[in-house]
């Protein structure tokens, strides 16, 4: 297991993710007392995903370190500060913001888990770049949402060939399927945040 990701939350964690009415902005990493993927963990530990869901802990983890690990630390935005900033900022709007009142225990889920992943991969050039190169990265997505479809088929096809990070192997089929593509909330979203598409963005609203 990484050393890096552990089950202890520090002080700082407990403050970015605490449900206070104001929404607090993510430090600066170097600020932080722990990497930013232990504040996702932490969001997560008051709705007890873990045992609900009969998630392995151990795979938890090592699918935790593998996520932000894979995020290119170079990238000067697309980084995993920004993931974890982006999945705080959820979780304040399903606790605090009264989201999780209309979602299942299982939407909340799909949402932080795509919230950590959403830009996983992301090498700092858009979709318009990578299609007028005729990048590798285009070729292999077929032009479509490319950096979108990248980060999901990238943290699948690692699910799929590592089982040790697979957090998805206690689900039954049908609720893998659910959460794979199943519903717009879910990591489909990733793939829907290409503004080339905004139909489809509207019709998320509609359901």
């Amino acid at each position: 297991m990484p050393s890096h990701v552990s089950v202890a939350f520090s002080p700082s964690a407990s403050a970015v993710c605490s449900p206070s009415r104001t929404f607090q902005p993510l430090p600066r990493r170097s600020k932080l007392s722990a990497n930013p993927f232990i504040l996702t963990t932490h969001c997560g530990c008051d709705r007890d995903f873990v045992s609900h869901f009969r998630l392995n802990p151990v795979t938890v983890r090592k699918w935790l370190a593998f996520v932000e690990d894979n995020y290119v630390a170079s990238n000067p935005y697309h980084s995993s500060v920004h993931a974890a900033d982006v999945t705080q900022a959820v979780h304040w709007m399903l606790k605090v913001g009264g989201g999780s009142e209309f979602l299942s225990k299982f939407e909340c889920l799909a949402l932080l888990l795509s919230a950590m992943a959403h830009d996983m991969g992301h090498d700092g050039f858009n979709n318009a770049f990578h299609k007028a190169t005729v990048s590798q990265r285009a070729i292999e997505h077929n032009d479509q949402s490319i950096q979108e479809n990248y980060h999901v088929s990238s943290l699948f096809g690692a699910m799929a060939k590592d089982p040790s990070i697979n957090i998805f192997k206690r689900f039954e089929p049908h609720k893998f399927l659910e959460m794979r593509y199943g519903h717009p909330k879910y990591f489909a979203t990733i793939c829907t945040r290409s503004m080339s598409s905004p139909s489809i963005h509207l019709r998320i609203f509609d359901t």
